[in-house]
């Protein structure tokens, strides 16, 4: 699919160097995935001149058979996705300055230890370099509410 998916979008820009940004490879890796299209086909999909970029008789069969069906493979996956799969969750690592955690724990010695929402993202902060390794204070941030926990 992958291939097929380059070979559209170097018709859909008329070229290799101008699909290589869309796709993100390297110009040369994506000339060997469209020769490995054409070998595996064993027709010329692609008729280069100059810099530019057409596909061929096979080729344009090739484009306007296989579109419809690549965009009807992405819903497919994206209903998938939707309706099977949670939402990923973010974890973050990031220093945080020990006055902002301690301050909270003097008030309260024993705060909840609590999570709530497990499909909010998440971001834990260290209190200091110090407890770099330790894991005795971490506190769990969401947009909605902050929960610290300690020992």
């Amino acid at each position: 699919m992958r291939r097929l998916r380059y070979f559209l979008t170097v018709c859909d820009h008329g070229g290799f160097s101008r699909a290589t940004a869309a796709v993100g490879a390297a110009q040369p890796a994506l000339t060997r995935q469209i020769q490995l299209l054409e070998l595996a086909l064993g027709v010329e999909l692609v008729i280069c001149i100059g810099r530019n970029a057409r596909p061929s008789q096979a080729g344009q069969t090739l484009l306007t058979e296989a579109r419809p069906h690549l965009e009807g493979l992405d819903h497919l996956v994206a209903c998938i996705r939707r309706d099977f799969t949670q939402a990923p969750i973010r974890v973050s690592l990031r220093i945080c300055p020990s006055n902002v955690v301690s301050k909270p724990r003097h008030r309260n010695p024993a705060p909840r230890r609590c999570l709530n929402r497990p499909d909010r993202d998440r971001g834990l902060f260290r209190r200091s370099w110090r407890l770099w390794r330790d894991a005795s204070a971490i506190q769990y941030r969401t947009s909605r509410k902050t929960a610290l926990i300690f020992p």
